[in-house]
């Protein structure tokens, strides 16, 4: 019994089987895709399926992936950033510390001021300075002069007479201004 055609007619099936791209559950076109892909920076279309990205590219690469069951989302020119699983995030912020004072490891009121001194001496009069990171729950001590544990701005306003100082707290929504932030500001 010669079994070659059946072997011949399985291995077509199969390849064809296989050939064709899985289904996404949603596309996303007309996007403004960031990558990070040194070989491509940016695409305007992108597969998805559970929690898996199936393609980035552009329209045309993307049409093997829809299905039927494919919601498809025209987002008009809207930024798109893949890969991220995050409920809370601040992906602005986070780069943008890397260019301020980081207060993340601070243990109190005392050591953010010195931080603040140390820069205010690298700075030009009127420079502003920004910093983010302090949590008043890590710090070691209570500042001395306080409410509720929260510090008044003069050993801060002290330090950096000249120059508007802003502290954000690590979670974005409280800050520390020293005298000239505030003057600036018109507090």
């Amino acid at each position: 019994m010669n079994r070659m055609p059946f072997l011949v007619l399985l291995l077509g099936v199969l390849w064809v089987a296989c050939s064709r791209p899985p289904v996404a559950d949603h596309v996303f076109l007309d996007a403004q895709i960031f990558t990070a892909d040194t070989a491509m920076l940016e695409a305007s279309a992108l597969a998805i399926a559970g929690d898996r990205i199936l393609y980035v590219g552009d329209r045309e690469g993307v049409q093997p992936f829809i299905g039927d069951s494919t919601e498809v989302h025209e987002l008009g020119g809207a930024f798109l950033m893949p890969g991220f699983i995050e409920g809370h995030g601040h992906f602005s912020s986070l780069g943008n510390s890397l260019m301020n004072l980081n207060f993340m490891k601070s243990r109190s009121w005392e050591e953010i001021v010195a931080m603040v001194a140390d820069k205010v001496q690298e700075s030009e009069p009127g420079e502003w300075i920004t910093g983010r990171g302090w949590h008043q729950e890590k710090w070691d001590h209570p500042p001395e002069h306080n409410v509720l544990g929260y510090p008044f701005h003069d050993a801060l306003s002290a330090v950096s007479p000249d120059n508007p100082v802003v502290l954000r707290h690590a979670s974005g929504h409280s800050l520390f201004a020293n005298k000239a932030a505030m003057d600036a500001a018109g507090v």
